[in-house]
């Protein structure tokens, strides 16, 4: 603002000094003045009242102008500068009852909607954001499930079945980080893999993202697609009737004429004749239009909304926490021990990165399998048999079953066991010696078929030939659930 005054205070002295300059001139060479000219004193006085005005225009408007900056600056740094000074990150979780929601995710009828929202993109095709929800105007968002859940925890115990994992975790978004002008973007990723990222939409930034799309739409509705819309039809058929009445009859006639008689009789072909009548330049026009779809859709939608490849895109408010459970199913790769998965993301603002995201604290998940409890030792010189182990190893558990399924041994149990198969693997470890390992697997598989007290059993005998079983217990959810259901320590004995 004081550089605005300096600028007007600079200006009134050139002009004061070019009114002098002037009448120093006119003095020099003898010139004197017209009746109706303007005296020196009377140029002043008139450029003088013309500063003054301005400045009575320009001042207040510099007083709001400086109000205001002075406003901004009491009013302390803006969001985006303390979510940078702060260094604001989500967080990632562990979740209650895992088993629960893993099948709540299974049996989630994805076909419920509330809503939809349908949009083209540049290429024409259809977009419809699914499970919207009416907002506090009345006006559809796109929205999606939250599920919310906490456990503090930074590592997890998960088994290995049927040659998958299930990662499931939580991503917590703290309100502070959201605002209806952003979009938050999350990038979960497991053992440095990238999985499906979470978006968290604001309301206004979405609102502007629809916006974007409706002036597209309007764009396209603009194009004409009638080829005849062009072809001034009126003209057309009052030339004909005035100029080739034997052709005008056609008109009423249902006869089919075929080109070559329609241009052998009248000297002229159909396409002649409305090439002819066609508004050419109208036609042009629109074809210009047309090619310039996709310069436009980038224009209009410069943030396009996601559909493919994103596990979810949520519309939100920003007024409390964001919870989402993040389910993930992996296959259980030979010798995979652990899982880590971490979160880093970025803040957009309209197409504009505004904030990294820094990774988030690791969660880790150790993972057991009941391929530990292959016995290598049996039928060594089998090459059959060797093969069924390999595939077993391998959590090919089909082809292990088509190798072992003649031998009923322990490890023909455990293929048995990974496909889920628990009657015929419980008939088959219940015809085998008890071993520990047997036991084990016994106790494994009475949990599956509801068999709790033969499961304890099993589970107690098992320990009491091998006690690293107690360790071992807390790995599979099995016997795990067991332990923790009939209260069990490794103090305890039992009577063979």
């Amino acid at each position: 603002m004081l550089k605005c005054i300096f600028k007007m205070k600079k200006l009134i002295r050139w002009y004061k000094e070019a009114l002098e300059r002037d009448e120093a001139q006119r003095r020099a060479r003898g010139v004197g003045m017209r009746d109706d000219e303007m005296t020196y004193e009377q140029r002043k006085q008139i450029s003088y009242i013309g500063c003054f005005s301005c400045l009575l225009i320009l001042v207040p408007i510099l007083v709001i102008l400086l109000i205001i900056t002075l406003a901004q600056s009491c009013a302390g740094p803006s969001k985006i500068q303390t979510v940078q000074e702060q260094e604001m990150r989500a967080s990632i979780g562990l979740v209650e009852m895992p088993e629960e929601i893993l099948r709540s995710a299974q049996n989630d009828n994805t076909d419920e909607q509330n809503g939809e929202i349908t949009l083209k993109d540049d290429k024409g095709k259809t977009v419809t954001l699914m499970k919207a929800e009416a907002d506090e105007n009345g006006e559809m968002v796109a929205r999606d499930r939250i599920v919310a859940s906490v456990v503090t925890a930074r590592f997890r115990n998960v088994a290995e079945r049927g040659g998958k994992v299930n990662i499931i975790f939580e991503i917590r978004v703290p309100k502070e980080m959201q605002d209806e002008q952003w979009q938050l973007r999350f990038y979960p990723t497991l053992n440095s893999q990238e999985l499906e990222p979470v978006y968290v939409t604001g309301a206004k930034y979405r609102e502007s993202q629809l916006k974007g799309y409706e002036r597209y739409n309007r764009f396209l509705d603009s194009i004409i697609q009638d080829s005849t819309h062009f072809i001034d039809l009126k003209k057309l058929e009052v030339f004909i009737q005035r100029n080739i009445p034997d052709l005008y009859a056609f008109k009423r006639d249902s006869t089919i004429v075929s080109e070559a008689k329609f241009s052998s009789a009248y000297g002229v072909t159909e396409q002649d004749a409305i090439d002819h009548y066609t508004r050419k330049m109208s036609k042009r026009r629109n074809a210009r239009r047309a090619a310039r779809s996709e310069a436009m859709y980038r224009k209009y939608v410069p943030v396009p909304i996601v559909q493919e490849g994103i596990r979810l895109d949520t519309v939100v408010q920003g007024d409390r926490d964001l919870l989402y459970t993040y389910v993930e199913t992996i296959p259980a790769k030979q010798g995979m021990k652990k899982a880590s998965v971490k979160v880093a993301g970025e803040i957009y603002e309209l197409d504009k990165v505004i904030y990294k995201i820094p990774a988030s604290d690791s969660l880790t998940y150790y993972i057991s399998s009941l391929t530990a409890f292959v016995d290598k030792s049996l039928n060594p010189h089998d090459a059959k048999y060797q093969d069924g182990i390999e595939a077993l190893l391998n959590r090919d558990y089909k082809r292990a079953i088509t190798w072992l399924k003649d031998y009923k041994d322990i490890n023909t149990a455990l293929a048995y066991m990974e496909l889920e198969y628990n009657g015929t693997a419980r008939l088959i470890l219940e015809a085998l010696p008890e071993t520990e390992n047997v036991l084990y697997l016994k106790a494994v598989v009475y949990c599956r078929t509801d068999r709790e007290e033969q499961a304890k059993s099993a589970f107690l005998k098992a320990c009491e030939l091998k006690p690293a079983f107690w360790h071992r217990g807390n790995l599979d959810p099995e016997i795990s659930e067991i332990v923790q259901r009939f209260n069990l320590s490794n103090n305890q004995s039992i009577n063979f």
